[in-house]
């Protein structure tokens, strides 16, 4: 299965589980088990609609049930954290943003190691970000509008969902 949105990679969403060593079993998934995706953003976010696109047909393919369970909050360390302390044996994944990569390096206290806490699965879609302002604006191009904002210091305001999220970053 193959999803991609088009544009530049400036998200890269993918399904990650903890590296702890998995033992080997006659059947993924075992029956009866249920394997559960983490989000560890709100719901309706691009990587939300990722696991449950996802989720729904590995569920069909597996003849298992397969939920997403988003636990948003503190730039995806919650639902990171949550999935890195899991046991490695596969039932519980994330599907993640790249900014998860960053957010290690932005806390002095990261409760997971990105490297070693998780093994990669899948790049499952490359998507672009894009910086919109409203039509009365006098900035019609990013260079017009940062010239507009250096004129106008603490005089214009912008909307965030938080440092070390996909949608913000930092030179």
């Amino acid at each position: 299965m193959a999803l991609k949105f088009l544009g530049h990679s400036a998200l890269a969403a993918g399904l990650l589980f903890p590296a702890a060593a998995a033992h080997a079993q006659p059947s993924y998934p075992a029956p009866g088990r249920v394997v559960t995706i983490v989000v560890p953003f709100s719901l309706g976010t691009g990587p939300d609609i990722l696991a449950r696109l996802a989720g729904q047909k590995l569920g069909e393919r597996w003849g298992a049930s397969v939920i997403v369970d988003n636990k948003p909050g503190a730039s995806g360390n919650i639902g990171a954290e949550l999935v890195a302390k899991a046991p490695g044996d596969g039932y519980a994944l994330m599907m993640t943003a790249t900014s998860f990569a960053l957010n290690a390096a932005l806390s002095k206290s990261a409760p997971y190691d990105p490297l070693r806490s998780f093994a990669p699965v899948s790049l499952v879609a490359t998507g672009a970000l894009a910086f919109a302002t409203s039509a009365e604006t006098p900035a019609k191009t990013l260079k017009e509008f940062v010239a507009l904002a250096r004129a106008k210091p603490g005089g214009l305001n912008y909307a965030s969902t938080g440092n070390g999220t996909p949608q913000i970053r930092r030179d």
